[in-house]
């Protein structure tokens, strides 16, 4: 019998099968690259047919939890970054959030971040941020090209102030947002006169964080956010984000 019957009614019997084999590389903390039961020891060990045992793989497998190749089979997959960020990316969207409500998310994470940042930062993050704010000197230009390298710029110092607090978690919540902020601002046509508040907050930021110095890193961070949040209705036309698509 199934360990699955009690509860196959509810969920997809495929899911429950993934669910359990997720918990099974946790359990054994297993790492990336391990190598999992074969097909047909899947089989036997959850008794299901091999169908129920190939789409709980696709699903793992979209999960970012396996690889699955010919020959080598179901091995556990290295963490990818990106799939992590598109995938909250796409959750927000589809959540029908706002700008507002997303600026409002960052004033709550973001000024602490920069106080951990200045705490912790290694030496290199100095020049990192250094070099960001550069690239955001204001532009006399405003073709796509230039606005495209401008936003690069901008939201890769929020995920560069994130790394340098030194805590994996900061950098896996500041991407998904400047994912969805970089299709915002490069439709925006509000975004332009913004430039140089931008270029002066993210400067004064820099230098809190090079200095050391926490409480003012904090603050600073509060009142970017803050500018920003204030200028929402010059920066998105539209109120949802489900309209958006990645740039």
């Amino acid at each position: 019998m199934s360990p699955f019957d009690s509860v196959a009614a509810r969920r997809p019997l495929s899911e429950q099968v993934a669910d359990s084999i997720m918990a099974s590389i946790l359990a054994r903390n297993l790492e990336p690259g391990d190598q999992l039961p074969t097909e047909p020891q899947l089989i036997d060990e959850y008794d299901v047919s091999r169908t129920v045992i190939r789409e709980a793989g696709r699903i793992l497998v979209a999960r970012g939890v396996v690889s699955i190749r010919p020959r080598r089979g179901m091995q556990v997959a290295p963490f990818n970054e990106k799939n992590l960020t598109g995938q909250i990316a796409l959750m927000l969207r589809l959540g029908g959030g706002t700008f507002s409500q997303l600026i409002e998310v960052r004033r709550a994470i973001e000024p602490d971040m920069a106080a951990y940042a200045a705490l912790r930062r290694p030496t290199e993050a100095v020049a990192e941020l250094q070099n960001l704010v550069d690239q955001i000197e204001p532009l006399s230009e405003d073709s796509p090209e230039a606005r495209a390298n401008y936003i690069a710029a901008d939201l890769g110092f929020h995920t560069a102030l994130a790394r340098a607090t030194q805590n994996p978690f900061f950098i896996h919540l500041a991407l998904p947002f400047n994912e969805i902020l970089t299709s915002t601002y490069q439709n925006s046509a509000g975004y332009a006169p913004e430039q140089s508040k931008t270029h002066a907050e993210h400067a004064a930021i820099a230098e809190a964080v090079a200095d050391k110095d926490p409480d003012r890193a904090q603050a600073l961070a509060a009142a970017h956010i803050t500018r920003v949040s204030a200028a929402a209705a010059k920066l998105v036309s539209e109120g949802s984000l489900t309209s958006l698509h990645t740039a």
